[in-house]
């Protein structure tokens, strides 16, 4: 799980520097999350720098001067999982953007009960 660690923190801090894009590492979870974060509208694009195959550049996305994502937690780690019912992660909605957690359907954000109908191992939480 080292690519999500990589990808959620720099990410972070291309947020809080207020930078056009950042450069992550190429992996089968950070695409799937990219497509996730993209999908919902929490950033702009994700494109393959040219000549580079291990890394991606991923474009903020900011609404006049505010980031689209304040937070980027990760929650379950490497040797502490998170398990949450679906019925917790319904509480959880008033105070986060949305969760991406994995099932046994694959990895889904979960955003006000739309997209998943089970709950799972929570990976990250957005704010």
């Amino acid at each position: 799980m080292g690519s999500l660690n990589y990808l959620l923190a720099n990410m972070g801090i291309g947020y809080k520097t207020n930078r056009e894009y950042v450069l992550v590492k190429q992996s089968t979870l950070t695409i799937k999350l990219l497509k996730l974060l993209y999908l919902e509208g929490f950033i702009m694009k994700y494109v393959k720098k040219e000549g580079e195959t291990h890394y991606i550049r991923v474009y903020m996305k900011y609404y006049g001067i505010k980031p689209a994502l304040t937070s980027i937690k990760r929650v379950s780690k490497g040797s502490r999982f998170i398990y949450k019912k679906l019925y917790d992660l319904q509480k959880m909605q008033s105070l986060i953007k949305g969760s991406l957690i994995t099932n046994s359907n694959g990895i889904a954000l979960y955003k006000n009960g739309r997209i998943v109908k089970q709950g799972g191992k929570v990976l990250v939480n957005l704010k």
